[in-house]
């Protein structure tokens, strides 16, 4: 294996989180991630980037070991991106709270 390679794959994974970030659910981005890992594993096979291969089937539990990268990364992509939405919404909250106009000190402070 070449370690050269480290920040392809960094910047791949970072990819991966950024398609499940940019879909719209979480089903969306578990397959847009998983789908998004193809052209990764189609590169390092046929540019034999792994390394000798040897036994049958081995190409196809990398390809599933891939999917599964692809699925968890996009899947967590899109958690992020609910997160975010969810505080970004309780922030705007707090914001109208905090302008609402309160009365004059003189009228909160009379006693009824």
């Amino acid at each position: 294996m070449e370690y050269q390679l480290e920040v392809l794959l960094m910047f791949s994974s970072m990819g991966l989180l950024y398609i499940g970030y940019t879909s719209k659910t979480k089903i969306q981005g578990i397959v847009l991630g998983t789908i998004g890992t193809i052209p990764l594993f189609l590169f390092m096979i046929l540019f034999e980037r792994i390394g000798a291969i040897n036994g049958e089937g081995f190409e196809i539990w990398i390809l599933i070991s891939f999917l599964a990268i692809g699925a968890f990364c996009g899947g967590i992509g899109s958690y992020l991106a609910k997160s975010r939405k969810k505080v970004i919404k309780q922030k705007l909250a707090m914001k109208k709270d905090k302008s609402r106009k309160k009365p004059p000190k003189a009228l909160r402070n009379r006693k009824h």
